[in-house]
């Protein structure tokens, strides 16, 4: 018996009430749309107003230019999403409107305020700026590149996305150790044991692509 089979052997004696709790919370995520916003391809919504600044430059994910496709999110210290482009060209984000708050009719649009720090995001990677910008309404361009790390990838069985098999392979190294040679990739978190917490790590990323 090799080592994966071993494994999913593993899992096979787990109570069902740990796999079946996952696949339920697994399931609510997708139904209440927990998923990368602005992934393959398509920017979120983003509200236009009439102050914004303008910003393009290059961009890498793991020191690799991004490919076409990747998506990059200006956005503000609330959280909104106030500028986003989709990459054309490896390596390079189109200029890019990066909105202001307004307020219109008495109902507030959001976007960045003067002087604040405008975050980015490339396919929903926190990514880090140079230089870092501040927002102001001056409607000029400024360059700005980015980097970002990417999150690792739970595609154990290498099937080419997280799917219910990299699950049952985690589940099957239940309260082993990282002593454990075979079970030692799957502390995710890095406490020494493997439970529910690195079982959920991978959870949580049910369905996306790898590769």
């Amino acid at each position: 018996m090799d080592l994966r089979q071993n494994r999913v052997r593993r899992a096979g004696l787990l109570p069902y009430w740990l796999i079946l709790g996952v696949l339920v919370l697994v399931s609510l995520a997708w139904s209440f749309g927990f998923r990368h916003v602005g992934s393959a391809g398509v920017c979120p919504p983003v509200q236009n107003t009439q102050k914004f600044t303008f910003l393009y430059g290059e961009v890498a994910i793991n020191a690799t230019p991004a490919p076409p496709g990747s998506v990059v999110e200006a956005r503000s210290p609330r959280g909104d999403t106030v500028g986003c482009r989709v990459v054309e060209n490896a390596g390079e984000y189109p200029l890019m409107y990066v909105y202001g708050e307004e307020i219109v009719a008495g109902t507030p649009i959001p976007g960045m305020q003067e002087g604040e720090i405008i975050a980015f995001a490339v396919d929903g990677v926190p990514a880090t700026p140079s230089p870092v910008p501040t927002w102001t309404n001056d409607r000029a361009s400024h360059r700005v590149d980015l980097t970002a790390t990417s999150a690792p990838c739970y595609d154990f069985d290498n099937s080419g996305q997280v799917d219910l098999p990299d699950v049952v392979l985690v589940a099957g190294c239940w309260r082993m150790t990282d002593e454990d040679p075979d079970c030692a990739p799957y502390d995710l978190n890095n406490d020494g044991i493997i439970n529910i917490v690195d079982i959920m790590m991978v959870a949580a990323h049910w369905g996306e692509p790898c590769g």
